[in-house]
C-alpha cells in the first residue's frame, strides 16, 4: 500500500509549470522515463503527487520500509541519505543533457527532466526539508517546486505561423499550384466568390447564342438546297455564318481550356513559349522516392547505448546485471558485453564502493560474499556473576572475605555473626543476566544472510572461539548465550585477537563486539592487539559495550576506529548493545531470519 510521506499546501511553493500545466501533472510520463532509463531507484526516487481539490497535495511512494524525514536522521545517517540523493540527482541531469543534444521530443524531455529535480530552497536546503528515508532509499517531495512567491512563466508551444497570402496572379503562373488548393486572402476568395454567378451567366447566354446560330445556319443551308437557282447572296451569308461559328467554337474552347477561378483576371491566353530544339532539352530527371521510415533500433542497440551511457556508474551496472533480460544469457554480442560489465564491477573503485555500501542494503540486494562479519566476544568472567550497581571496590573486599570464609569452613569453623558471605552483591539482574538478555535479542535482529561468530572471554590463559552459526544455526546460537556462567579469569586481548582470525577484513567488511564488565586480568594487552589488528585487516572495527564504565576498552575502540558504549543499568545494556552491532543491521525494511 502506498505511504503518505508529506501533505504540503499551495503556499510551500510556486509549482513549476510545463505547457500551462504543473509540471507535477507530468509525473507518470517522467517516471516513465527514468524506469526506462536509469532504472527503479531513480524511477522512486520522486514521490508520487496526489492533488486534491483544494490545491494541497499529498507525496506518496510505493517503496516499503520505514518512513523518517532526513532532517531527523542522525548525523551519519543523514549524510549517507543526501550523497545518495545527490548521486540520483546528477544521474537524473545527466540524462536531461543527453536527451538535449538528440532535439525534437527528446529536447521536451530534457526540460521536464531539468525542472524536476528542482525544490524551494537554496543551497543545502534545497533537498534536506524535502527529502525522506523509506527502507534506507531516499525519496524527494515538493519536487518541481520553486520558492514561494517565484514568478513561474509557463511553457507554451510554439506557435506555428499563419500561411501568408497568395494572390490570384501568383497562383495562375505558378504551375504546381493546380495540383493543390490555392492559399489566398480573405478579400479576393470573396471577390471570386462574388464573380462566379456573373461568369456562369455569360457563358449560359454564349452557349445559348451558339446554338442560335447553329439553328440559323441549318435553316440558312436547307433554304440553299430549296433555291434551284442557288442566289449567290445566300452563299455569302452561310460562309459568314459558318466563320461566325468558328470563332465562337474556339473561344468556347480557349474558356474551357482556362482555369475558371482565374479566367476573370487574365483573359488573354499566354504567348506560346518556342519549341526547345532536340540538343537543347534538358531530360526531366525521374522522382526521387520517398524517405523510407528510419528502421527503429534493436533491443541489443538499445542494451548497448545504456551501457555505454552508465559509463562507471557501479550501481547502475549492477542494477543492468541483474535485471536486463538480454545480459542473463552468456553467449553472443551480449554475452561480451555482461562480462564486459563484470570487469568493470571488479575494478577496484567499484569493488571498493560496493564493499562500502553492502551494509546499507538488504539480503538480496547485495551480493552474500560481501556481507558484513560479525563476531561477539562474550565476557564470562567470575566478576559477571555480580549485580550492576556493585563497585570494584566491593567486589574486592567480597573476594576478601569469601577467602577467610573458605579458611574457617575448611577447619570446620564458622565465622563471626555479621561476616558471613555478601550474598546480597550477587542479587538478579547480575551483570551476567543483563548482558545474555541484550545478546539474545542482538542475535535475533541479525539480517538472514549473515552468520554470527561467538568468542568465549572466561578462564586464562586463553579465550575460547565457538565458532561462526549460519542463519540456519541461529537457535543453537541462542541456546549457547542461555547457558553462560560466569567462571574465572578474563583474558581479553586473546579473545579479540581470535575473533580477528575468524573474519576477512580485507574483501569485505567486519564488525567485532565486545560485552565486557572489567579488564584484561591474563597479562597480554588488549591495545597492542588491537593496534596489529588495525595494520593487517582495515576493515575490521571493534565496538565495546562497557558495563559499569570501567574504561579497559578505550584503546581497542579508538584503534580500530571503533566506539565505547558504556551502559550502568539493564535497560543501558540492552540499548548499547543494540546500537554497538547497528552498522551490520542494515536498512530497518530488512527482513530478518
Amino acid at each position: 500500500m502506498p505511504q503518505v510521506l508529506l501533505k504540503t499546501n499551495p503556499e510551500a511553493g510556486a509549482a513549476l509549470q510545463s505547457q500551462g500545466r504543473p509540471l507535477s501533472a507530468a509525473h507518470e510520463a517522467i517516471a516513465g522515463t527514468l524506469r526506462s532509463q536509469l532504472g527503479f531507484n531513480h524511477a522512486e526516487f520522486l514521490a508520487a503527487p496526489r492533488v486534491a481539490r483544494d490545491g494541497s497535495i499529498s507525496w506518496v511512494t510505493g517503496l516499503v520500509g520505514t518512513v523518517t524525514p532526513a532532517a531527523e536522521l542522525p548525523a551519519a545517517e543523514r549524510d549517507r541519505l543526501l550523497q545518495r540523493a545527490e548521486r540520483l540527482i546528477e544521474d537524473i541531469l545527466g540524462l536531461a543533457r543527453k536527451l538535449r543534444t538528440e532535439g525534437g521530443a527528446s529536447a521536451a524531455s530534457a526540460e521536464l527532466l531539468e525542472q524536476a529535480v528542482k525544490t524551494p530552497g537554496s543551497g543545502a536546503e534545497t533537498l534536506l526539508p524535502w527529502l525522506y528515508g523509506v527502507g534506507g532509499k531516499p525519496v524527494l517531495t515538493m519536487w518541481g517546486h520553486a520558492a514561494p512567491g517565484t514568478v513561474v512563466a509557463p511553457v507554451v508551444p510554439p506557435v506555428v505561423p499563419a500561411a501568408a497570402p497568395v494572390s490570384a496572379a501568383a497562383a495562375a503562373a505558378e504551375p504546381n499550384l493546380a495540383a493543390a488548393p490555392p492559399v489566398v486572402a480573405a478579400a479576393p476568395v470573396a471577390a471570386a466568390a462574388a464573380a462566379a454567378p456573373d461568369r456562369r451567366a455569360w457563358l449560359v447566354w454564349l452557349m445559348w447564342g451558339l446554338l442560335g446560330l447553329l439553328l440559323a445556319a441549318a435553316l440558312l443551308f436547307g433554304l440553299k438546297r430549296c433555291d434551284a437557282a442557288g442566289s449567290p447572296s445566300l452563299d455569302d451569308e452561310i460562309a459568314r455564318t459558318e466563320a461566325r461559328n468558328r470563332a465562337l467554337e474556339e473561344e468556347v474552347g480557349r474558356m474551357a481550356r482556362r482555369d475558371p477561378r482565374y479566367a476573370c483576371v487574365r483573359e488573354d491566353p499566354p504567348p506560346p513559349q518556342p519549341a526547345a530544339s532536340v540538343s537543347d532539352a534538358t531530360p526531366t530527371p525521374p522522382p526521387e522516392p520517398p524517405p523510407s521510415a528510419p528502421t527503429p533500433p534493436s533491443p541489443l542497440d538499445n542494451l548497448k547505448r545504456r551501457v555505454a551511457d552508465a559509463g562507471q556508474n557501479c550501481e547502475r551496472l549492477t542494477e543492468m546485471l541483474k535485471k536486463e533480460p538480454l545480459l542473463q544469457g552468456s553467449g553472443g554480442e551480449a554475452g561480451a558485453m555482461k562480462q564486459e560489465i563484470q570487469r568493470t564491477l571488479q575494478s577496484p573503485a567499484c569493488r571498493e564502493k560496493a564493499i562500502r555500501e553492502a551494509k546499507n542494503l538488504c539480503p538480496g540486494q547485495r551480493p552474500a560474499e560481501l556481507a558484513p562479519e560479525l563476531v561477539i566476544v562474550f565476557d564470562a568472567s567470575g566478576s559477571m556473576r555480580y549485580s550492576l550497581n556493585v563497585s570494584e571496590e566491593d567486589i574486592k573486599r567480597n573476594e576478601g572475605a569469601a577467602a577467610v570464609e573458605g579458611l574457617f569452613r575448611q577447619f570446620g569453623m564458622k565465622m563471626p555473626p555479621g561476616q558471613s558471605s555478601a550474598d546480597h552483591l550477587m542479587r538478579e539482574p547480575t551483570r551476567m543476566t543483563v548482558a545474555r538478555r541484550a545478546t539474545h535479542a542482538l542475535v535475533q535482529r541479525v539480517p538472514s544472510d549473515m552468520s554470527i561468530g561467538l568468542v568465549m572471554v572466561d578462564e586464562c590463559p586463553a579465550a575460547r572461539p565457538q565458532g561462526f552459526f549460519p542463519p540456519p544455526r541461529r537457535g543453537e546460537l541462542l541456546s549457547r548465550i542461555q547457558g553462560i556462567e560466569p567462571r574465572k579469569g578474563t583474558p581479553l586481548a586473546d579473545g579479540i585477537a581470535k575473533a580477528a582470525q575468524m573474519v576477512d577484513g580485507s574483501k569485505r567488511e567486519a564488525l567485532i563486539v565486545v560485552v565486557s564488565d572489567g579488564t584484561e586480568s591474563c597479562g597480554n594487552d588488549p591495545c597492542a592487539v588491537a593496534a596489529q589488528l588495525r595494520a593487517s585487516k582495515p576493515r575490521v572495527k571493534v565496538n565495546v559495550v562497557d558495563i559499569t564504565g570501567t574504561g579497559a576498552g578505550n584503546c581497542v575502540a579508538q584503534a580500530t576506529g571503533g566506539k565505547v558504549f558504556t551502559a550502568r543499568n539493564a535497560d543501558e545494556v540492552a540499548a548499547m548493545t543494540s546500537r554497538a552491532a547497528q552498522e551490520a543491521m542494515g536498512p530497518e525494511n530488512c527482513r530478518k531470519p
